[in-house]
């Protein structure tokens, strides 16, 4: 009855210490298992090459049988202390672990760790299917990029894919502190897609204050926020609605609503895509026309010269492209040289 409630204390002492305290349980339990060994005349058990390899065996109840005490003494005290006192220590720490892991899983599923990426997609804000496809739409390998997805909310959620994303929660998109755990200063690219305009404007602003190097891409309910985001901030891309033109343009061109969704769904056959032209020499658009027909049976449809926004699409064969010239183009998959 003693051993039990003195091991009911010890027990209960251990689980609610910290990890000092227990380093502390553990250094005396193997000093005092030393001086008791060492007072029963176990000298084969204390001798430096044997000692802790028994001592672990032992509390663990592995027990190879290759080494024991030969001392009624050294029984005694390997039968009330040692292996009583090392299992509740060996327990106690395997439980530890595991709680300690089965949290950093909960903390991650809940959003409450930091995220350790970089050169990473940050989406912020979280619009239910949309976002869902939004996120399936950048895993899909035709899409060609795959760096890490953080999805970041303001609002109490698990993990809506755990095995695929990151998640991380946050008080508010405007937070210093908060918004250091997704990573923000370290992303290649960030979405916003929040639910109320006037904080995506600001997290918008926000995010490009943090990281400016970083492609940043938003989507307004309302089109007049759009003029705002680019007096302030002109690399940050504003999608726009296009619901209206496309219904005008459906019922003018029947089937166009099909051809534009499947042109932005990188899953079908033939989508569209960008390239940024890395070579030293001058091409005009006739040559890469022939050449992306040629060697990826590609159709490049539009360009944007390097340090402007403006589109041009279907420019004149004799349009002359240089190093920094985005391409737009049609095709299989996304080229990933020229």
């Amino acid at each position: 009855m003693l051993l039990y409630k003195v091991r009911r204390h010890l027990v209960a002492f251990i689980l609610g210490a910290n990890t000092l305290s227990l380093l502390g349980c553990l250094f005396a339990y193997v000093a005092i298992s030393y001086l008791l060994l060492a007072f029963s005349g176990e000298k084969a058990l204390i001798a430096h090459d044997v000692f802790l390899y028994w001592l672990v065996v032992t509390a663990s109840t592995v027990g190879y049988g290759d080494f024991s005490p030969t001392t009624d003494a050294g029984r005694l005290v390997t039968a009330l202390f040692i292996i009583p006192a090392g299992l509740s220590l060996f327990a106690i720490g395997v439980g530890r672990v595991g709680l300690y892991l089965s949290d950093m899983i909960q903390k991650g599923k809940r959003g409450l760790r930091m995220t350790r990426a970089s050169n990473h997609c940050v989406i912020i804000g979280w619009n239910g299917q949309r976002t869902m496809r939004l996120i399936n739409l950048l895993l899909t390998k035709e899409n060609g990029h795959q760096e890490k997805i953080v999805l970041c909310h303001n609002t109490a959620m698990d993990n809506p894919l755990p095995s695929k994303i990151e998640f991380v929660k946050v008080d508010g998109y405007t937070d210093d502190e908060e918004m250091k755990r997704a990573a923000i200063d370290q992303a290649a690219r960030i979405i916003v897609d929040t639910q109320q305009d006037d904080i995506t404007l600001a997290t918008a602003l926000f995010c490009h204050n943090q990281n400016p190097s970083s492609h940043i891409a938003v989507y307004f309910k309302d089109d007049d926020h759009a003029g705002l985001i680019r007096a302030y901030c002109p690399k940050v891309e504003v999608v726009p609605s296009v619901s209206i033109e496309m219904i005008a343009r459906a019922s003018v061109d029947p089937g166009s609503a099909n051809l534009h969704q499947n042109l932005l769904d990188p899953a079908v056959d033939a989508s569209q895509f960008s390239f940024v032209l890395k070579t030293d020499s001058e091409h005009s658009f006739s040559e890469l026309i022939t050449h992306f027909r040629d060697a990826y049976q590609a159709i490049p449809i539009a360009i944007r010269k390097l340090g402007t926004e403006e589109v041009d699409i279907n420019p004149t064969d004799d349009v002359k492209l240089l190093q920094g010239d985005v391409i737009y183009y049609i095709a299989d998959k996304r080229i990933q040289q020229l």
